[in-house]
């Protein structure tokens, strides 16, 4: 039978309409897969539905064990979890301070940090576990928070990881027993052989990552420069030395020894030595941390028994210092200042070269910029940590052979300089 034009047309348009159908659903399908699939790349890939790990949060295997008792394995794995997250805080602790101050400070990492493991844990997993005869072992993966670490021990006086630490001068007299004279490295002439308690006192600093600095491994002409001051310094004549030394921090006081009526049979007697002594910013002559300590020691010798006794008054004292010190350096750091300096004299450029590199060789400088240089005067910006006064007085320090330098005007952060040719 023959179609009609109308019925062909109709036809024609139907099996458009399936055509078009299949490519929608080809279309639609290829749409589906392709997005399930997007979707299962992304759940399967590391981290989805997972929160995100603080950078601060070292991750540590370890082991943990337990002794099963009464065949109660369940106890014992629980043991066995809180005995490795122990070890996990450990190992993290371990890993951040040097042996120095691990042997030092061990008492103390027992009592603010090991003793509350649980307070920086930040999640944990068994790896695996394993029973053999009555020991339970659990193989952890724990998440150890570094920065929870670092602020306990800061308040503990320990210092940790890269934190920039202060250079500490120690210049503290003492008086043995028995003697007329106190003991003292700045004294001009011999050094004393024996000094119990300074060096006692830089022990216990050092062993929570202060750095001690030796005045006598350093330039003898600070040293030198140091000579004729009193065995009790003042606070300005304690700044200069920190100063001369580039210290960041000097500790100054006096301490001495006193026989103690207590003996014990014909021979032994006993001995109290008293120490104060306080800390002072070089850069500001602010004081920081001060002590006051007392020990006493037992001896047939008297000058064994007054050295035992200094000894242990002067770890008391630096321990006590050192913890004040780190929190008083981490919570003053000044903001740096930016200082505008300008420099008059400087037709001689060489005497200007020579005074700004005492500049930027000054404690606390962070940068030294010459913004303009004219016939007889320079500007410069320098960034300081600290005050112009500050500065001032730092700068006040430094002497040249070929000129002297007068500073006229001192504003919260400009300086006035003068530079003077000395006469041949």
């Amino acid at each position: 039978m023959l179609l009609t034009f109308y019925e062909s047309i109709k036809l024609e348009q139907a099996k458009l309409s399936e055509v078009h159908a299949v490519v929608l659903i080809h279309r639609f399908s290829l749409y589906t897969v392709l997005t399930l699939f997007a979707l299962v790349a992304l759940v399967a890939s590391p981290g989805f539905c997972e929160d995100p790990v603080p950078t601060d949060v070292r991750q540590v295997v370890v082991i943990g064990n337990a002794l099963i008792y009464k065949d109660d394995a369940a106890s014992a794995r629980e043991h066995a979890v809180a005995r490795g997250l122990i070890a996990a805080v450990e190992r993290a602790v371990a890993d951040l301070l040097p042996i120095e101050s691990l042997v030092g400070s061990f008492q103390t990492l027992n009592q603010t940090v090991f003793g509350d493991s649980d307070a920086f844990i930040q999640g944990f997993k068994v790896l695996a576990e394993n029973v053999t005869g009555k020991q339970y072992r659990v193989l952890i993966q724990a998440g150890v928070s570094t920065s929870k670490i670092t602020e306990k021990l800061s308040q503990a006086g320990m210092a940790v990881g890269s934190q920039r630490l202060p250079a500490i001068l120690v210049a503290v007299a003492e008086q043995h027993v028995e003697e007329d004279l106190p003991r003292y490295w700045w004294v001009e002439g011999p050094i004393p052989d024996l000094l119990p308690l300074e060096q006692a006192m830089a022990d216990s600093l050092a062993a929570v990552g202060l750095p001690i600095l030796d005045p006598m491994t350093m330039d003898p002409r600070a040293r030198a420069a140091a000579f004729g001051q009193p065995a009790k310094l003042t606070a300005e004549a304690a700044v200069r030395m920190g100063g001369m030394f580039k210290a960041d921090v000097v500790i100054v006081g006096m301490a001495g020894v006193v026989a103690a009526e207590n003996t014990m049979g014909a021979d032994i007697r006993t001995f109290r030595a008293t120490v104060k002594a306080r800390a002072l910013r070089v850069d500001t002559g602010e004081v920081i941390a001060e002590t006051a300590q007392q020990a006493v020691a037992a001896h047939g010798d008297p000058a064994e028994g007054s050295r035992q006794a200094l000894a242990s008054a002067g770890l008391q004292a630096g321990r006590a210092l050192a913890r004040q010190i780190t929190v008083a350096w981490r919570n003053q750091e000044k903001t740096n200042t930016d200082i505008e300096v300008v420099v008059e004299g400087t037709r001689d450029l060489g005497n200007f070269v020579m005074f700004r590199r005492s500049i930027k060789n000054t404690f606390g400088v962070r940068e030294v910029q010459t913004r303009t240089m004219r016939p007889d005067q320079a500007t410069m910006a320098v960034v300081f940590q600290g005050g112009a006064k500050a500065l001032a007085d730092l700068l006040m320090l430094n002497t040249f052979e070929r000129f002297h330098v007068n500073i006229y005007e001192v504003a919260p952060a400009h300086l006035s300089v003068r530079l003077f040719a000395k006469e041949e």
